[in-house]
């Protein structure tokens, strides 16, 4: 009886870690971006974006136009759709409608750190498109980078 138990319970054992290892091998059914298109192939991977066209954004009242610079004399028009500032916590988001884009918004919050620098961060993303664009900081200049929508949604 004694010797009985044992097996039931090791081949429970044996079992129960099976499953267990048969779900790490879980891969998802599709990915959400594999066919959708890319909108932003025909623009540069990196566009330089100048604090003040930054600090303008949050100058302007909601519904102003407001022209993105982009390389070699393009722009990228859109509308400031929302705006809220917390001068409390030193946060403000804004968000612009791109034209010409689906549902493509480009958010830029502005934030103070303790030390009492301002600092950008931001995203043109739209989930119809496979591709984005992320700001990022080096030292004091800002770069909108180009970047796969997965890539974004999984950082």
């Amino acid at each position: 009886m004694y010797s009985f138990k044992k097996i039931i319970t090791t081949v429970t054992l044996m079992l129960t870690f099976y499953s267990m290892k048969a779900q790490d091998k879980f891969e998802p059914i599709s990915d959400p971006f594999v066919n959708k298109p890319s909108v932003f192939e025909s623009v540069p991977d990196s566009i330089s974006l100048s604090v003040n066209f930054l600090e303008s954004i949050f100058q302007v009242p909601t519904g102003t136009e407001i022209t993105m610079p982009m390389p070699g004399n393009r722009t990228m028009p859109g509308i400031l759709v929302s705006s809220v500032i917390r001068p409390i916590s030193g946060i403000a988001t804004s968000q612009i409608k791109l034209n010409g884009y689906t549902r493509m918004m480009l958010t830029v919050s502005k934030s103070v750190t303790p030390e009492g620098k301002i600092v950008y961060s931001g995203r043109a993303f739209s989930p119809d498109y496979a591709d984005c664009f992320t700001i990022v900081v080096t030292d004091d200049s800002y770069t909108l980078k180009k970047m796969q929508s997965t890539k974004l949604l999984n950082e």
